[in-house]
């Protein structure tokens, strides 16, 4: 009979070793609590693939209390400002917030490391979740297999299930997500050396209506190319992912105002991605247990929310529960008190990001305030202090903000509207000539 190691109890068990957890961790172990941190890979420098890692600025106070902005600079990480380009023409805002840049391969071990050095934290590598314990209703640990194959048992206090979007610990839990929106979109994306952009030192996001791409800065000299396509397109893309993808940066019409230029010899590894990836949100644990990151809140890649609202999620969650510990009643509000928090700041966002998901065209308040944006330097403010996530929405839509907005397109000119409609014309006519090819075609205008 096998037999299963029982620790000591601690105050939390974390399941999931990425941002949220390892944050998460991080701040209770300041705290002084006792933390378990489970991680399901044995090393230590594993790191997620799928991840662009573009952090929105709203993060910026978390990442500055956790003292990552260092680590990350030394590591070559950047502070990139945004650049947006619509039909309207670019917005850009030279004085708006930064967010970061830089690769999880980086990112993860970095953030790890910083968890498993906290006074109070033991860092648990390769341990597999396999059962969630519960007594009388209620969370009281999990069960974990190690790498060597050993059973353990870690009771605790509470449980936070940090393990992403497809959370076990959710599973095992009996908590299922809420799908929010059905998301339209399939995303795929490479990392490139030596790419021209129209804003050096910027986030480059391009609406193509229905399609996006995206180019990023990144650490070491290397960017991002990325790209989103409506998911009925999925099939076509993938009998030539590499080929297709190299196609789709080649249709973007450079009259537009500028795109991303390469070599496609300088592309430095292959070409990942996914096709389904639903917007969803967790809510209601059983007591004794919360979640954090992906697997409290997992919305639409397009808008980069996902890295920073992580780290935020730790530091409401830890701020809440820390000084609730040991009484399970103080505990069990300090967890409503955090999940109140989630909706209170993130609600209204996620709702919007996974509403745009769904490859609609824009709303009204879309068009108002990216026409303006791309006209007028309050206007997009407004629209970068939105984008990254340091207001909330209503405040993109106060009567004030929308009254200026429309002064703005009211006065801007016979030249800016002509923009907007040549522009218009282009995406068009890219939309309705390009398509997925099964076979690789010659790839040439991107090429320098």
């Amino acid at each position: 009979m096998e037999e299963t190691v029982v620790d000591t109890p601690y105050d939390v068990a974390i399941v999931g070793a990425s941002l949220a957890g390892c944050a998460t961790a991080t701040f209770l172990g300041r705290a002084g609590k006792r933390v378990a941190l489970l991680g399901r890979h044995a090393d230590p420098g594993a790191y997620k693939h799928l991840c662009t890692t573009l952090i929105q600025a709203s993060a910026e106070p978390a990442i500055q209390r956790l003292g990552l902005d260092g680590a990350m600079a030394r590591a070559g990480g950047l502070r990139p400002s945004t650049a947006v380009w619509t039909r309207w023409g670019w917005i850009t805002d030279a004085d708006g917030a930064r967010g970061f840049t830089i690769r999880r391969e980086k990112l993860d071990p970095m953030i790890r490391e910083l968890a498993a050095s906290t006074p109070g934290v033991d860092f648990l590598p390769g341990h597999t979740l396999k059962s969630v314990l519960k007594e009388h209703g209620r969370v009281v640990g999990v069960g974990a297999e190690t790498a060597e194959g050993v059973c353990r048992e870690v009771r605790a206090d509470l449980v936070v299930g940090a393990d992403g979007r497809s959370s076990e610990t959710a599973a095992q839990a009996g908590v299922k997500a809420r799908i929010v929106k059905r998301h339209g979109r399939s995303g795929y994306f490479a990392f490139f050396r030596n790419v021209e952009v129209p804003h050096p030192g910027s986030a480059h996001l391009w609406f193509l209506e229905p399609d996006c791409a995206y180019a990023f800065p990144m650490d070491n000299g290397l960017s991002i190319l990325a790209m989103m396509f409506p998911r009925a397109k999925a099939s076509a893309f993938k009998k030539d992912v590499q080929g297709n993808f190299l196609r789709f940066f080649e249709s973007i019409p450079q009259r537009i105002g500028g795109y991303a230029r390469f070599d496609p010899a300088d592309q430095v590894g292959k070409v990942i991605g996914l096709v389904d990836y639903e917007n969803t949100w967790r809510h209601r644990p059983p007591p004794g247990l919360a979640f954090v990151g992906d697997a409290a809140v997992s919305g639409d890649p397009l808008f980069g929310v996902g890295c920073g609202w992580a780290l935020q999620e730790a530091e409401w969650l830890a701020d809440a529960i820390a000084p609730a510990l040991g009484d399970a009643r103080a505990q069990d509000r300090a967890v409503g008190a955090y999940g109140a928090t989630l909706r209170r700041k993130l609600a209204a966002h996620f709702f919007l990001v996974s509403d745009y998901s769904t490859g609609r065209a824009y709303n009204p308040i879309e068009k108002l305030t990216f026409s303006a944006g791309a006209r007028d330097a309050q206007a997009a403010h407004l629209v970068s202090e939105f984008g990254s996530r340091r207001i909330p929405v209503r405040e993109l839509m106060t009567p004030a903000a929308l009254a200026h907005a429309v002064k703005v397109n009211l006065t801007a000119g016979q030249a800016a509207r002509a923009t907007a409609q040549g522009n218009r014309a282009a995406l068009q006519e890219r939309n309705s000539s390009f398509t997925f090819t099964a076979t690789g075609s010659p790839v040439t205008s991107v090429v320098r």
